[in-house]
């Protein structure tokens, strides 16, 4: 979904909002496996990822307490 998503890893903390979020929304229940968006950590580098599975709903995106996910330019907030 990176054509609806600016990502910012360097101001991710992994806190996995995103994740939980996105999961209670497609499946209506918590689960970090389950979810269309993946972020992870190898030392100080953090990936965020969009599996093929995602939506476009950008519920990740409002969720995202720290700004390294946002609307591009031109959507709505």
């Amino acid at each position: 979904m990176e054509e609806l998503v600016e990502v910012h890893p360097e101001k991710c903390t992994v806190c996995l909002s995103c994740q939980l979020a996105c999961s209670f929304r497609n499946y209506g229940f918590f689960s970090l496996s389950k979810s269309m968006i993946k972020v992870s950590r190898l030392g100080t580098k953090v990936s965020i990822e969009f599996l093929a599975g995602c939506k476009g709903c950008l519920e990740c995106v409002k969720w995202c307490l720290y700004g390294a996910l946002k609307p591009k330019k031109g959507l709505p907030k």
